[in-house]
């Protein structure tokens, strides 16, 4: 019985050691390929791939047993479609692959072949782009792209360019544009006539030599809340275009003009009684300019009229004589709930801006004048009206006066005139005045009807135009004037019905302001208390 135990435990150790001798026989074999039961191991990238243009350099590490390696390239990162393979002895850690699509991205696999296929080893995935095409043309801004249009800019280098392909992002080609002599002296191509909120592909060309590539994505066209938008921006070369198209556009219209082209208002007296928007969009070139050659006269019942982006002029073709008026409403029952004017640029009227003035009751009433980030000059020298004047007939009123972030200078009588009637609210908000008001003249006049609220805050008055006999703001006794954050130079000078709670600066308006008399009101004093939360802030620092 004890022999037989004995056996069975001499047999035990024996298979024991058996196995574990096949296992370090196993263990030892040099060369991974001679083992039938593992394939070869993963090969090691330890660098990027190098990049240079549309060239790409892969390299790896060595891995023994390994007789050749394959080096797949697509632009297909699932490898359905395989753009080149190229296929390396063992002793070879490097390919590269040349005249690759620019500015595209790969994806590259890497194989280690062995003698016997099923010892292959896994894939090895690495994704890389291509650089940009070497292009003479440079990066659209904000400014060169409008829902409309595109602005190319390019380096006048090497050969000259002779065209540029507007492609779609499909290959499309939409058109092909010339590049002019003037166009190569100014660098730059404004392009038309295009769709909103969409990318096109921009390739230029010296005569059949590809010289670059660019996307160009336009804007969205702004929402104008109506469906009548009236697009004059095609149009060039007619100046009444603008005045032709309001006689029978619908009331509510929004007419886009063209950047830096002129439209005239030549019809005597033109009759406006619909409601309007004229709107100037960004894009190349400076605001539409508006010349008025005769006054708009506002009749009927009028929801808005509106100017925005727009340079309005009442200077007449002689570059002398202006025109008195732009809107007017001197014997016509008007109603006019609200007129704005928003970053505009207004000049050279002979008597006012605006004027109601009608003897026919109800009169002429505007509900709401609002003024925004506008520079106004040259109003009323001749004779002496306000900017924006309601008055000679009880009735005539300007209820609610808003003006913010805006510059009036060189203005006669005042910014506004309302004396036949109350007036609900006024506010005056971070805005410049200078060599306003005239002799005997107000710089805001209500006679001695009431304003529920009137505040001025964060304005900077300059100097006035009469020394001794200029007037700061009349109206009932019960009307309280708040002023915030106000100042004034030594040179702004009021003879009674003073503007309560303005703070003194010791020096003239020349001391403050840069260049007052070119209409330049940056502060060239760093002393100013208020450089920095008064006046217009277009220029504070």
């Amino acid at each position: 019985m004890f022999d037989i135990m004995k056996t069975k435990i001499i047999t035990k150790r024996i298979f024991f050691w058996l196995i574990a001798a096949t296992m370090l026989t196993a263990a030892c074999t040099k060369n991974p390929s001679e083992n039938p039961f593992i394939r070869l191991f993963m090969p090691v990238v330890s660098t990027s791939p190098q990049v240079q243009g549309n060239q790409i350099t892969f390299s790896w590490l060595k891995i023994t047993g390994t007789t050749k390696y394959r080096v797949d390239i697509s632009r297909d990162t699932t490898f359905t479609t395989i753009d080149r393979t190229v296929t390396v002895g063992g002793d070879t850690t490097s390919v590269v692959f040349a005249s690759l699509l620019w500015n595209t991205s790969y994806r590259l696999r890497l194989q280690g072949i062995s003698t016997d296929p099923t010892k292959n080893s896994k894939y090895v995935l690495v994704d890389v782009k291509t650089g940009l095409f070497p292009t003479i043309l440079t990066v659209p801004t904000t400014n060169d792209l409008t829902d409309y249009s595109i602005v190319v800019r390019w380096t006048n280098t090497g050969a000259t360019a002779t065209s540029i392909n507007v492609n779609k992002t499909d290959g499309t080609l939409v058109k092909t544009v010339p590049i002019t002599a003037g166009d190569i002296t100014n660098s730059y191509k404004e392009i038309q006539g295009l769709s909103g909120k969409t990318t096109y592909v921009i390739t230029i060309f010296s005569g059949t030599t590809l010289r670059g590539t660019q996307n160009y994505s336009t804007i969205a066209t702004p929402n104008f809340g109506t469906t009548s938008i009236i697009d004059l921006r095609s149009i060039t070369g007619r100046p009444t275009l603008l005045t032709d198209t309001m006689i029978t556009a619908p009331s509510g219209s929004v007419f886009i003009l063209r950047r830096s082209e002129t439209y005239t208002c030549n019809t005597a007296s033109m009759p406006l009684s619909k409601s309007i928007k004229v709107t100037c969009l960004p894009g190349l070139g400076n605001p539409a300019q508006l010349n008025f050659l005769n006054e708009f006269t506002i009749s009927g019942t009028i929801d808005s009229i509106k100017f925005s982006n727009v340079s309005i002029s009442g200077l007449k073709s002689d570059g002398v004589a202006k025109v008195s008026y732009m809107i007017n409403s001197s014997s016509n029952v008007c109603s006019l709930g609200y007129l704005s004017f928003d970053n505009c640029t207004v000049k050279s009227f002979g008597s006012t801006l605006v004027r109601l003035q009608s003897n026919v009751v109800p009169n002429a009433v505007i509900n709401k004048v609002y003024v925004n980030n506008c520079i106004i000059n040259d109003i009323g020298i001749t004779s002496g009206y306000g900017i924006f004047h309601a008055s000679n007939y009880a009735g005539n009123n300007i209820n609610n006066f808003e003006m913010r972030n805006s510059t009036c200078y060189n203005f006669s009588k005042g910014i506004l005139v309302n004396n036949m009637a109350n007036t609900t609210s006024v506010l005056v908000e971070s805005c410049t005045f200078n060599d306003g008001i005239s002799s005997s003249n107000y710089f805001m006049e209500f006679n001695t009807f009431t304003v529920s609220s009137l505040a001025l805050n964060n304005c900077v008055f300059g100097k006035t135009k009469d020394p001794l006999l200029s007037k700061g703001i009349r109206a009932s006794s019960s009307t309280n004037i708040v002023t915030n954050n106000c100042y004034n130079t030594s040179d702004f000078f009021t003879a009674g019905y003073n503007i309560p709670g303005l703070v003194s600066f010791t020096g003239l308006s020349t001391d403050l302001f840069a260049d007052p008399v070119n209409g330049v009101f940056s502060f060239k004093t760093t002393s100013f208390a208020g450089k920095s939360s008064s006046g217009d802030p277009r220029w504070r620092p």
